[in-house]
């Protein structure tokens, strides 16, 4: 028997905050067992830590204990402070027609993980000492003893399935069975007795592993993986960075020099916008002539200059120039281009 999938009937899971879309309903099967883990996210710029508004969390589940793992992907959407209280299943059950104490013998029959390509194993309560493997034709593939531990009142077994098909198996200890699917995964090895018990059901510790893509405009998505519990897992902060993307703004600058080449120090230099003469900058050249106009220009802006206010030598007026509609380089962001000649004034003889 394969490993059954719930054929994208949950379009998502999620608690409505700040207009984030939620159904949180089963629309074609019913699930006998489902446990949930719940988590808040937190979604931010990495530049100055604001929140993101309406970023898309995919949530896609890739490890799952229980008999499912769902063939859907959950979608949400953070609110106006960049967080998003998500809802997803970690653990499926859609046996039905069992008996309550059929339930309970299973519950306490605990595989870990699963699917995968070794297993750890642990049941609860009544001693059990022989585990065998037995494949879909009915044939013992593997045997295992079971280590009980009085105290505790549990058997555990660690059973290496790497060097079988994949498919579908099933665990038996003394008439307690458990589904089992082998698969082609990197062994996880054995696990210790504490690590064991604490995936169990009655700890509140299910675990399931999801693929998460976060999708926010203007920034790269961001694709990790995350491990969640059932119940509450508390918060998870993401941190979204812009690409390197076009800049917004130029930097005009040159020199200002006199009619030998000599540099012209604390010569005027404004920048107005064409058509309306604001003014959009103004500064003085320093003692090398240079220059560098301390307020940004959007891109498209037409602008013209003015440079003079050195006494004995003409001032200047004109020397349309524009900003271009877009930059693509990084470097194109400072205009170092204009260069103004101050000549002397002619003195007239009397």
């Amino acid at each position: 028997m394969a490993l059954s999938k719930l054929q994208n009937i949950l379009l998502a899971s999620a608690f409505v905050a700040g207009g984030a879309i939620a159904t949180n309903q089963m629309q074609a099967q019913t699930v006998n067992d489902t446990i949930w883990g719940e988590v808040v996210t937190n979604v931010s710029s990495i530049e100055n830590s604001t929140p993101i508004e309406n970023a898309e969390l995919l949530f896609t589940p890739l490890q799952m204990q229980g008999d499912t793992i769902p063939d859907t992907t959950y979608q949400f959407f953070t609110n106006n402070a960049g967080t998003e209280l998500v809802k997803v299943p970690i653990y499926i059950d859609l046996e039905t027609g069992r008996t309550d104490q059929e339930k309970k013998s299973i519950d306490e029959f605990l595989v870990y993980p699963n699917p995968s390509s070794d297993f750890n194993i642990r049941t609860f309560g009544k001693p059990l000492t022989n585990l065998k493997v037995i494949n879909i034709q009915g044939q013992v593939v593997k045997e295992k003893k079971l280590n009980y531990d009085n105290a505790n009142n549990y058997s555990t077994a660690y059973v290496n399935l790497s060097n079988l098909p994949t498919g579908t198996y099933i665990l038996n200890a003394n008439g307690v069975s458990k589904k089992i699917i082998k698969t082609n995964t990197p062994t996880v090895g054995e696990k210790t007795t504490t690590n064991i018990k604490a995936v169990h059901k009655s700890t509140n510790n299910w675990e399931a592993t999801y693929k998460l893509i976060i999708n926010a405009e203007g920034y790269n998505s961001l694709d990790t993986i995350i491990v969640l519990e059932d119940g509450f897992n508390g918060q998870m902060p993401f941190q979204l960075t812009p690409p390197p993307g076009t800049p917004q703004y130029q930097f005009i600058a040159g020199n200002v020099i006199d009619e030998n080449d000599n540099p012209i120090e604390g010569a005027t230099v404004w920048i107005k916008e064409q058509g309306t003469n604001n003014l959009l900058g103004e500064t003085s050249s320093l003692a090398n002539g240079s220059y560098i106009l301390p307020d940004s220009l959007l891109p498209g802006t037409q602008f013209y200059f003015g440079v003079g206010g050195i006494e004995g030598k003409f001032s200047f007026q004109g020397d349309v120039g524009e900003v271009p509609i877009q930059i693509t380089n990084l470097a194109d962001t400072l205009k170092a281009v204009y260069k103004f000649i101050l000549p002397n004034k002619v003195h007239e003889v009397e």
